[in-house]
């Protein structure tokens, strides 16, 4: 998957193969998250446009299909940032099997070649997180945190998958709670107390030490 979306971004980047009429927004495509869904719908329409005038019907044909996919992914991508608010902002105890299975089922909706372009790595982090998938959702998150370092909700989230992570670690439990007690070791961090709260609720005992 994630190579099919390199793949998909260096097209995009480049100029080449079937987004080469839109060079001019490539540069900065997916540096704007606001307009990056209208971006790419234009770079589509057109490239379908230039087919249909060339009466190349099989590239109009391909064209399509892969527009139609782009937007499934782009909705289903939208749907799992609305389903993850709770989790992403940390305003949760305990996440009911009817919600682990709406978000499963979300997740396994995005997997497509254009999952990582049309979902954020926060939305797809806290996805893991909720379904139990602790060492996917540290990575996600880990990437979403280096996007917004400042984000404290992204670090208890991280720090929090990374203990769950370790408890089902054989090998290297205890540097995963060493990574998250570093995580949340910084006093400058300005950690508010709901972000303390869910940190403590880990029963974790390095990070406990680093909150004191």
């Amino acid at each position: 998957m994630k190579n099919n979306i390199a793949i998909f971004l260096s097209i995009v980047g480049t100029g080449t193969g079937s987004f080469g009429a839109y060079t001019a927004y490539h540069a900065d495509l997916f540096k704007q998250p606001l307009d990056k869904h209208t971006q790419v719908a234009l770079s589509f329409k057109d490239e379908i446009a230039s087919a249909e005038n060339r009466g190349d019907n099989k590239k109009v044909k391909s064209l399509r299909i892969k527009y139609e996919e782009y937007e499934k992914s782009w909705r289903d991508g939208q749907l799992l940032e609305r389903i993850t608010a709770s989790i992403r902002s940390l305003n949760f105890k305990e996440i009911s099997d009817s919600k682990k299975a709406e978000i499963s089922t979300v997740l396994n909706e995005i997997t497509g070649s254009y999952a990582y372009a049309t979902s954020s790595p926060e939305a797809i982090g806290a996805a893991y997180y909720a379904i139990g998938d602790f060492s996917d959702a540290s990575e996600q998150l880990g990437i979403a945190l280096a996007e917004n370092p400042d984000n404290n909700n992204i670090r208890a989230l991280q720090a929090a998958s990374l203990v769950s992570a370790a408890k089902s670690s054989h090998n290297n439990a205890a540097a995963l709670r060493m990574q998250a007690a570093e995580l949340v070791e910084n006093k400058n961090l300005n950690l508010t107390n709901k972000q303390k709260l869910f940190l403590l609720n880990t029963n974790d005992d390095s990070i406990r030490m680093m909150l004191k």
